[in-house]
């Protein structure tokens, strides 16, 4: 739940602030500036916290498993990485959805005067 609505915060401000740069992606005329903009924004962060998220589990989960502490206690891997799957396959469906959606802003761009 807390993964789906960090997804859900992080589209909608680079949705808000891809429309800043919309005018540079349609008067350049390159609109793969939403990819890496989206990439760095959206899917990187949300890897970037899902790795440290299973670091910081195994670090906090190892002493509990190893030792007097233990009593049969192991670490769960395949829910880890299912986990850990889940976050990853989530931060890049937010990266492809969050370049479309901006790429298709710029479709109804039109310049103001200032």
């Amino acid at each position: 739940m807390t993964a789906v609505s960090i997804v859900v915060s992080n589209l909608a401000e680079f949705v808000r602030f891809s429309r800043q740069i919309t005018a540079l992606s349609v008067l350049s005329g390159n609109r793969t500036i939403y990819l890496s903009t989206a990439f760095f924004t959206l899917f990187l962060p949300l890897a970037a916290a899902s790795l440290i998220g299973l670091a910081t589990h195994y670090w906090l989960a190892t002493p509990m498993t190893a030792g007097s502490y233990s009593d049969g206690a192991t670490h769960s891997w395949p829910v880890l990485t299912l986990v850990l799957a889940t976050t990853l396959a989530m931060a890049l469906l937010v990266w492809l959805w969050g370049a479309y959606g901006a790429v298709r802003l710029t479709h109804r761009w039109r310049p103001t005067a200032d």
